[in-house]
């Protein structure tokens, strides 16, 4: 795989990058609810983990078997306890919030056979590379303008690819760099009031967007932590998730 050397070259001393961090695809993606397209991706920054030539493969196996299959809500990081209460709210309707701990409810039979809920979405994020501090052990993106904005054709493409009828932003810089050209091209719409719920539509390419702070975002945004639902999740999250459900039931 060939890097752009403005992309690591644009980075601070203090910076590491890892580069060939590709998306997550689950063998459920092209899904339907109540006859109607589902496609869903949640988008983030980065990858964020300190590894080179992370293929999908790979990514199939962190994100499917060993978070959905083999671990249970409580014991998810604060991204993928996000992560799952959005796939499930959408794939399975207004559940109780105590039904989030009960690990029966995360499978949907489909022909017969049994799957995670976690093959039911496409994690694709804005770079292909991460960048963090050096010798840090936090995985908070540290990455450049000059890598997002390069990397932005990529998550364009997998979006023209992939053919989202939901992207749900787990991070506003994410949305921002694609928002931009959006707004310039004059595809993107607002829904309502909010700057960050929109529809974007140009040629046959459709789908609405949703903007939420990251699970593991610091202080009272923070909506991924064990145990009691933040107030921020209560007063946004869970009103956008129901609002996103009837949206991709009405088509």
């Amino acid at each position: 795989m060939q890097v752009p050397p403005k992309c690591q070259a644009s980075l601070a001393n203090d910076k590491a990058f890892y580069y060939g961090q590709l998306p997550y695809v689950g063998k459920r993606y092209d899904s339907n609810v109540d006859g109607k397209p589902l496609r869903l991706i949640i988008a983030g920054i980065s990858e964020g983990s300190q590894k080179r030539f992370t293929d999908m493969e790979d990514r199939y196996d962190v994100i499917y078997r060993r978070s959905g299959l083999e671990n249970n809500f409580e014991n998810r990081n604060h991204h993928m306890r996000g992560t799952t209460l959005i796939v499930r709210r959408l794939f399975k309707g207004r559940e109780r919030i105590a039904a989030y701990d009960d690990r029966s409810g995360e499978f949907i039979v489909e022909r017969g056979e049994e799957r995670h809920i976690f093959d039911y979405f496409a994690l694709v994020n804005l770079l292909i590379c991460s960048s963090v501090l050096k010798g840090a052990n936090s995985n908070s993106d540290k990455s450049s303008p000059a890598m997002r904005q390069y990397c932005l054709n990529h998550f364009k493409k997998a979006i023209e690819v992939l053919e989202p009828t939901v992207i749900v932003f787990q991070s506003k810089s994410a949305f921002n760099y694609p928002l931009r050209e959006w707004n310039n091209a004059g595809s993107w719409i607002p829904l309502g009031q909010s700057q960050y719920f929109g529809r974007y539509q140009r040629g046959g390419l459709k789908f609405v967007t949703c903007v939420l702070y990251h699970p593991s975002y610091p202080g009272e945004f923070c909506w991924g932590r064990k145990g009691r639902l933040s107030s921020y999740c209560q007063r946004f999250v869970l009103p956008a998730l129901e609002s996103l459900s009837k949206l991709c039931r009405l088509g």
